[in-house]
């Protein structure tokens, strides 16, 4: 579900709350083939097609710490060493429990 159709949707039916997504489950289950299409491309080393996946997980579904964790190993790869560092920064504020962002960081 994209952002523009969201708009969309509340544009025509106002009655819609501004912050309500009408399909979380469906958007977080995009996100994580997002991301596994990011690992495919990472595991082939196609880096910018890897971000660009991750990229779109985040937009997707912004409380995905996996998908922030994942564009920070490939910002390392291509040392862009201040993108990875927030982006680790944003994995652990998501989910403090995942020790691969902090392996990263």
């Amino acid at each position: 579900m994209s952002g523009k159709f969201l708009d969309f949707l509340r544009v025509y039916f106002p009655s819609l709350k501004p912050d309500y997504d009408p399909f979380p489950a469906y958007r977080r289950r995009i996100a994580l083939d997002h991301v596994r299409r990011g690992n495919q491309f990472w595991e082939k080393h196609q880096f910018d097609h890897a971000i660009g996946a991750y990229t779109e997980a985040i937009e997707l579904n912004p409380n995905l710490a996996e998908a922030f964790c994942n564009r920070s190993g490939v910002l390392l790869e291509n040392a862009n060493y201040n993108r990875a560092l927030e982006d680790c920064n944003q994995a652990i504020n998501v989910n403090p429990h995942l020790a691969e962002a902090f392996c990263n960081r």
